[in-house]
This record gives C-alpha cells, sequence and structure tokens, in this order.
C-alpha cells in the first residue's frame, strides 16, 4: 500500500476502481475508525449520498463525480441501455413539457 501513498486497505481499492489519492485516504481513514472493511465500502458510500459525502470527506465536484462512478449499479450497462432504448431513464408518455 505505501508503493501507492495510501495507508488502509479502503484507500488501496478507492485508488485501484480510479478515486483520487486524496479523497481516497480521507475515506480509507473514515473506513479504518468505523472498522469498515473493503466488502462493505461501496454499499455504504452509495448509502451516503452525495450530501454525506460532502460532508465526510469535504468531496470536491470531481471528487463527487468519482465516487458516483464507484458506487453507481455495476450490474447496469449505462453504453448498452443507451443504444438500446435512446436513454438511461423511463419515459413517461403522460408528461408533456
Amino acid at each position: 500500500m505505501i508503493r501507492y501513498g495510501v495507508n488502509t486497505a479502503q484507500a488501496l481499492a478507492l485508488l485501484v476502481a480510479g478515486v483520487s489519492r486524496q479523497l481516497a485516504h480521507r475515506i480509507g481513514r473514515f473506513a479504518q475508525a468505523h472498522e469498515l472493511p473493503v466488502d462493505d465500502l461501496r454499499n455504504t458510500l452509495a448509502e451516503m449520498h452525495i450530501e454525506g459525502w460532502r460532508h465526510a470527506f469535504d468531496a470536491s465536484p470531481t471528487e463527487i463525480l468519482d465516487l458516483l462512478e464507484y458506487t453507481r449499479a455495476r450490474h447496469r450497462n449505462l453504453l448498452r441501455e443507451i443504444l438500446e432504448t435512446g436513454g438511461v431513464f423511463p419515459v413517461n408518455e403522460s408528461v408533456r413539457f
């Protein structure tokens, strides 16, 4: 872990997933303090939502994007959904603008 500039397994998992080193380090400290295993990290962060990330980790807009990507549901293939349906949100025909 020292080689990557982080000191927790949780921070290393985040770093490898594309989260910035500074944010990974802050979240790693949080996870260690709350005895949060690496396997629970994605779900715990997803439950915190954006405001929780801002409050707990002082996350910048770029870091929020990193966390959104990290926490998004892995079973969804957004590109496939866009190509097949033309969008990623359900269409409600009754809504008019």
